[in-house]
């Protein structure tokens, strides 16, 4: 049942990717637009390859590239949009970014803790 689980996880992860790089070919938008979700759906296959023949030390080592990717992807974007806005003289609209900060740093300090009680 649970590599079962895996497999699906994997099939998902590899979909993902090829739809990403095929998108990334068609589509005229800029393509860096589409690397944190390529990065994080490379993570999740090498994770989910670790999980499926049981390395452990190589799966967590792709777990923790894909929080890295998403939490760069997190902040990077915030960020952005705080300098666009302070840029544009926009600043009535960056107490709406505040919910977003607070949360990316409350899943950021959950995973550093979770990383220390070995979960």
């Amino acid at each position: 049942m649970r590599n079962g689980l895996i497999v699906r996880k994997l099939l998902t992860a590899i979909t993902a990717m090829v739809l990403l790089i095929y998108f990334m070919g068609k589509t005229t938008s800029p393509k860096i637009i589409f690397v944190p979700f390529l990065l994080c759906s490379i993570a999740s296959i090498g994770k989910n390859l670790g999980l499926l023949f049981n390395k452990k030390k190589f799966a967590l080592v792709f777990d923790t590239l894909f929080e890295a990717c998403f939490f760069l992807f997190w902040f990077g974007f915030l960020a952005t949009v705080c300098y666009i806005m302070i840029r544009d003289s926009n600043t009535r609209m960056l107490p709406f970014t505040v919910p977003f900060w607070l949360a990316g740093i409350y899943f950021a300090k959950r995973k550093i803790e979770d990383k220390k009680r070995g979960k």
